[in-house]
């Protein structure tokens, strides 16, 4: 102890780091020439908040891209591809695992670090908007996995009909103090030619 009687600082490697989210205590021996005390503290480690968020087909819908790539390509094509790389091939264009049509339900899924008091998935600048709700399950990081699910009538052929379209999902977690974290998915839409019409083509 100093002449102000403050004690130095104590660093301790029994944290983790970098820290993990839990509960920990930590129990503290300071001896002086009056004898020895002993302190127990307890504190927490919480996330600041993080959001990843993922958008995909029903199974229903995705057997029907399956179907559509097999017809006319001999593959399903189960990859991701960028805008730029889907306009750049001839049409008829293979179907990658972003590539919907417009109408289809957006199947929703966030892994969530911290303790949101809130997380919801919007179309900026369309008004289209839902809630998502946890699972109750975590992922290998920790973080909780919410999901849901967004449609509406007024979605049927208003994107992608003369060519394919860009759309931005964005994924938000609200938490206390007003914190805020974002994060944002772009799928293609491509109802070039009518998911009703496709049987024609097997």
């Amino acid at each position: 102890m100093d002449a102000s009687g403050n004690y130095p600082p104590v660093v301790t490697d029994v944290v983790p780091v970098p820290s993990e989210i839990g509960k920990y205590e930590v129990v503290c021996t300071v001896r002086d020439q009056s004898g020895v005390g002993i302190g127990k503290y307890s504190f927490t480690v919480v996330s600041d908040g993080k959001i990843t968020g993922r958008v995909y087909h029903t199974d229903e819908w995705d057997k029907n891209r399956k179907k559509y790539n097999v017809s006319l390509f001999g593959e399903e094509f189960n990859k991701k591809v960028t805008y730029e790389e889907y306009i750049s091939m001839k049409t008829p264009r293979k179907r990658g695992t972003n590539v919907f049509w417009s109408g289809e339900r957006f199947m929703l899924s966030a892994e969530v670090g911290g303790i949101p008091t809130k997380v919801s998935v919007s179309i900026p600048g369309t008004g289209y908007q839902t809630l998502l709700t946890s699972t109750g399950t975590k992922n290998a990081q920790g973080e909780t996995i919410y999901r849901g699910e967004l449609w509406d009538s007024t979605m049927l052929n208003r994107w992608g009909k003369n060519k394919p379209e860009q759309l931005t999902f964005r994924f938000t977690a609200e938490y206390e103090g007003g914190v805020e974290k974002i994060f944002e998915e772009t799928v293609i839409v491509d109802s070039t030619m009518d998911y009703w019409l496709l049987h024609r083509l097997w």
